[in-house]
Order: structure tokens, then C-alpha cells, then sequence
């Protein structure tokens, strides 16, 4: 399904919503809406037809709006099946990356003088300061496991 909208992000903070209808109605592709989160840095444009959109997607990515270079891409719904597998995928990484590091801090602590790094005799996971780094350092939204 081609869309009429693109997704812009890198935008200057301080660029008003005028700025931004002038700047990507430019080439005669005549812009439909606009919505602009200047704090976030994004901004959505929707175009009448969507190859005024695929052509503003060439001509706009990586190209510059002020002194901030921008990156310009076909907008897609939020049900879009990548979308979801995309934000599952950085959700269970996390864990895994902490288990790793784990692993490597008790490996590292196990080796003779191979390592610079300060040595400890053991890692307690019984710790409550460790736990509790831990629940204050996970990611967002992850549970720890039952």
C-alpha cells in the first residue's frame, strides 16, 4: 500500500509549522497537512498523490533545514506488521544483553591476570545493591522473569 505521507525526523527545534509546510511544498508537490512536534525533532507531511510523496522522499532524504541534516522516509501506520516486529525485538534483546553482561562480569572475575580490569573474588547475585541496580537499570516495560 503507497502512502501519501512521509515521516521527517532531525528536524531544527526551533522551526515553525509555516517553515515546514514551505520547506517540503517546494517542486510543486502541494502539501495536504502538516503536523510538526518541534520538541521531538519530527514532523509528518501528507501530499495529495502518493508519488508526490515518493518523490519528496528522494529529493528531501539527507538533504539539510537549516544547519540540521534531515532524514526523510515514507510514513507507515502504526499497525504495520515491521513496525511491531521491529519494537518486539528491541524489547527482548534487552534482557538477553543484561544476562551476557553478567556472564562476562563472573567470566572476567574468574580469570587469572589476563584482564586490567579490577578483579572481584565472585559475583553474589543474592546482592541486594546488585538487585537493585538491576531493577533500577532494565529496560522499560521489561519484567523480570518468574
Amino acid at each position: 500500500m503507497e502512502t501519501s505521507r512521509i515521516f521527517v525526523r532531525g528536524l531544527p527545534s526551533s522551526i515553525t509549522e509555516a517553515e515546514f509546510r514551505k520547506h517540503f511544498s517546494k517542486g510543486n508537490r502541494e502539501v495536504t497537512d502538516v503536523k510538526l512536534m518541534a520538541q521531538r525533532r519530527i514532523g509528518y507531511v501528507g501530499y495529495k498523490l502518493p508519488e508526490d510523496a515518493a518523490t519528496a522522499v528522494k529529493y528531501f532524504n539527507k538533504s539539510y533545514v537549516r544547519m540540521s541534516k534531515i532524514s526523510v522516509e515514507p510514513a507507515r501506520a502504526i499497525s504495520d506488521p515491521a513496525l511491531v516486529k521491529a519494537n518486539v525485538a528491541t524489547r527482548t534483546a534487552a534482557p538477553e544483553s543484561t544476562s551476557r553482561l553478567l556472564q562476562h562480569t563472573s567470566a572476567a572475575a574468574g580469570e587469572g591476570g589476563a584482564t586490567k580490569k579490577r578483579k572481584r573474588e565472585d559475583l553474589d547475585q543474592s546482592d541486594p545493591k546488585l538487585q537493585e541496580y538491576l531493577q533500577v537499570m532494565r529496560p522499560r516495560g521489561w519484567r523480570t522473569p518468574s
